[in-house]
């Protein structure tokens, strides 16, 4: 299992997003935080299985890029801020997962002078 925890400062919502798999290739996601959007997104999100490869891979989909991620789409549809960083962690959580990154920390600091 790889887990990856989102503090966000600016919404003060916090996000587990927990993968797991069996053949290092079809991923299963869950999420856990009290935002409602991002419950709503983890029940877009529930019971389907995400290809690893065809997900974090983008090189490989010819230029089709995001337009084409499952878990992408499933932001579009669910999450109402365009630049929640949920989906980007999800991503990660399913390539580390997946063996196709390593795990650490990954982080934004944005300031304002």
């Amino acid at each position: 299992m790889t887990r990856a925890t989102l503090v966000c400062q600016v919404c003060g919502e916090k996000v587990e997003v927990e993968t797991h798999t069996d053949d290092q290739r079809n991923v299963i996601v869950k999420l856990i935080s009290d935002c409602k959007m991002v419950k709503r997104l983890e029940g877009f999100l529930y019971g389907k299985t995400v290809d690893a490869f065809k997900e974090t891979r983008m090189d490989a989909l010819a230029g089709q890029g995001y337009s084409t991620s499952m878990i992408f789409k499933a932001a579009e549809r669910t999450l109402s801020h365009s630049t929640c960083p949920v989906p980007l962690a999800i991503m990660k959580a399913v390539e580390v997962e997946a063996g196709l990154s390593q795990a650490g920390n990954i982080s934004i600091l944005v300031e304002k002078e």
